[in-house]
């Protein structure tokens, strides 16, 4: 019940941010309105809702954006920053529902994630941000996409976000209140945008 008022309080404050309105790159408001707000219900959905029955409305709602992103990003490797096993496995079915080549390599030791090419990351409070948003920018390319769970969570996460947000190397970046998106493409204008997810 908490969790749908919050929902509703949320969704009002953001209600001028739906589905992609005011927004002016072509880019952007094909990625909030297609993929971020993609209200069509995917052909997995309904297997998935069977196979992972146990998961909570917004649980289920974060998957199924996972699982939109993984589809979009079509990445060869993913990172998961996390120590929750559950949700986690969780995710696992719904990116590789929809990317069946993305290996996805959990952890809850940021001194453990290192890779050459960084392509999708998600990372969650359950580690120290800080430290793995510097790693994280430290070896983002154009075609990186970070995510970054329950910015809204604590006092530190929020802060955390908002120095992203201004990071110079963070070109684009997204504001879903359940999460934040980054996108660290040069040719593009540095932008922020909030969107109601």
């Amino acid at each position: 019940m908490l969790y749908w008022l919050n929902r509703i309080w949320v969704w009002m404050r953001r209600s001028r941010h739906s589905r992609g309105f005011g927004v002016q790159s072509p880019w952007a408001y094909r990625f909030i309105r297609y993929v971020v707000n993609e209200h069509y219900p995917y052909y997995s959905y309904d297997d998935l809702k069977q196979e992972i029955p146990e998961l909570s409305s917004r649980e289920r709602k974060m998957c199924r954006l996972y699982f939109r992103l993984a589809n979009y990003r079509q990445a060869d490797e993913m990172w998961s920053l996390d120590d929750d096993d559950r949700l986690s496995c969780a995710i696992r079915g719904y990116v590789q529902r929809a990317c069946k080549k993305t290996k996805i390599t959990y952890t809850d030791r940021v001194q453990d994630f290192t890779t050459g090419r960084l392509e999708m990351l998600r990372i969650t409070p359950a580690v120290d941000m800080e430290a793995a948003m510097e790693k994280a920018i430290a070896a983002a390319d154009v075609q990186s996409m970070v995510i970054v769970e329950n910015i809204y969570k604590s006092p530190q996460a929020h802060r955390i976000w908002q120095q992203c947000e201004e990071d110079i190397r963070c070109i684009t970046t997204f504001d879903l209140y359940e999460c934040g998106i980054i996108f660290f493409d040069t040719k593009r204008y540095k932008e922020k945008y909030i969107v109601n997810f």
